[in-house]
């Protein structure tokens, strides 16, 4: 419900309201930060309420990836904050690609200027969530069921936004992902 109050100084005037041109917009924003949500969205689901999910990519045969970058620039007031995640599976692969477990990207800081500052994320060196994979001497590795696989065959991203203000929101820009080889 909106409230306005209209007056005036003039005796010889009476504030009006042409309802022809009177509108408004009113947003809401959908983010939340539960507990555990880093954990929750290592999983294929996830307990955060705001989250963007690229596309699938599958390199071409022979151009398989030992590691994966992804950049973007961001917004971030104070109280919110992002999470990356890659979901990367291996050429010899045995289960689908949506199986594959998440892995959460390690943050790195690029100073910036103005609002925007320029963030890149890359694999963790360790192994976190089980199967996730870690960088071993810069080539991307997981084991799942005994077997080690290396390289990236196909990968995805998911940017996990979040906020215990809803009129406090982290804002991203210029999202870019680059595949490496060695």
């Amino acid at each position: 419900m909106m409230q306005a109050e209209l007056s005036t100084n003039a005796s010889n005037i009476s504030p009006i309201v042409d309802l022809e041109k009177v509108g408004s917009v009113i947003i809401t924003n959908a983010i939340n930060n539960p507990s555990g949500v880093l954990t929750s969205e290592a999983d294929n689901g996830g307990t955060a309420q705001s989250r963007y999910i690229s596309r699938t990519v599958i390199l071409d045969d022979g151009q398989e990836a030992e590691d994966l970058m992804v950049f973007l620039s961001a917004s971030i007031p104070s109280d919110t904050s992002i999470a990356v995640f890659a979901k990367l599976s291996a050429p010899d692969e045995t289960i689908t690609f949506s199986d594959r477990p998440w892995t959460l990207l390690t943050e790195n800081v690029v100073n910036g200027i103005g609002e925007y500052a320029e963030r890149y994320y890359t694999i963790p060196t360790t192994e976190g969530v089980a199967e996730t994979g870690y960088l071993d001497a810069g080539i991307y590795k997981y084991v799942r069921d005994t077997v080690t696989h290396s390289k990236i065959k196909s990968f995805a991203v998911k940017i996990v936004f979040l906020s215990d203000d809803t009129t406090r929101v982290p804002k991203i820009r210029d999202l870019r992902t680059i595949a490496l080889q060695a």
